[in-house]
């Protein structure tokens, strides 16, 4: 039998709360605004997801109140059993990745003085949020159990914030697994945008990759966020040949 994974708040409630995994082979989390709406996640296994998992998976889910299911970015070798299910798709992302050295300088000429780069602390979180919303869409921004789940998507990481004037202004969300690095999550705020506080951003996470000796850093962006691709492959970002995708499902009437 599947585990029961999503219990109501009370009986009279519409809003499925996560209790966590789905037959051993798929992770649900809430989807960042929408409470109607989950994140399915496969989980590391030596053997391939099948179709008929995400369906039991969708099944259980659809006994649970949930009507939208996404999938977190996957590489399309990935996706099949998710298309097979049901899952059609969402959005395509470019997928980028760049080679550290230990003789490479990640040290920005001319850096704005009234920039700093600081750790993000618990006191931070709400203006964080109001940043996040404000630099993506509502249905990408983020709440409070999506940036967690980004601060706990890998083994180490490092989270910080870029402040002017004692504002938050800018922060950067990045994990390390084993030798390789990635950069979770990178937004400025608009208004911002063209002073460099991206770039102070993303060389204070290269160079503390760099320290920690990993090798390859990855990151992910929009195929419609041309500014962040841009900026990517200035700072030395290769495009990967395969990019990624985000699926999503919907419960039929």
């Amino acid at each position: 039998m599947l585990n029961h994974l999503l219990s109501r708040q009370n009986k009279g409630s519409q809003t499925p709360t996560l209790t966590r995994r789905l037959n051993r082979r798929l992770r649900v989390t809430p989807w960042q605004n929408d409470s109607n709406t989950v994140l399915l996640t496969p989980t590391p296994s030596f053997s391939p997801l099948r179709a008929k998992s995400v369906r039991d998976g969708l099944g259980e889910l659809q006994e649970q109140g949930v009507v939208r299911c996404m999938t977190p970015a996957i590489a399309h070798r990935d996706a099949q059993p998710f298309l097979e299910a049901g899952f059609t798709l969402k959005e395509r992302l470019h997928l980028l990745s760049h080679t550290l050295s230990p003789t490479d300088s990640y040290t920005l000429e001319n850096r704005p003085s009234t920039i700093s780069v600081r750790p993000a602390r618990r006191w931070h979180e709400k203006e964080v949020l109001a940043l996040d919303n404000q630099a993506f869409d509502s249905f990408w921004s983020f709440n409070r159990p999506a940036l967690q789940e980004a601060l706990r998507a890998t083994p180490t990481t490092r989270y910080r914030v870029a402040v002017r004037d004692s504002q938050i202004v800018g922060y950067a969300v990045t994990g390390q697994a084993t030798n390789r690095g990635y950069l979770q999550r990178l937004a400025v705020d608009p208004a911002l945008q063209g002073q460099r506080i991206g770039t102070i951003l993303i060389y204070d996470a290269l160079r503390w990759l760099q320290q920690r000796g990993t090798s390859r850093v990855f990151v992910n962006t929009q195929e419609t966020n041309t500014r962040a691709f841009g900026l990517y492959r200035h700072l030395g970002f290769s495009q990967e040949k395969h990019g990624l995708v985000v699926l999503s499902w919907e419960r039929q009437p």
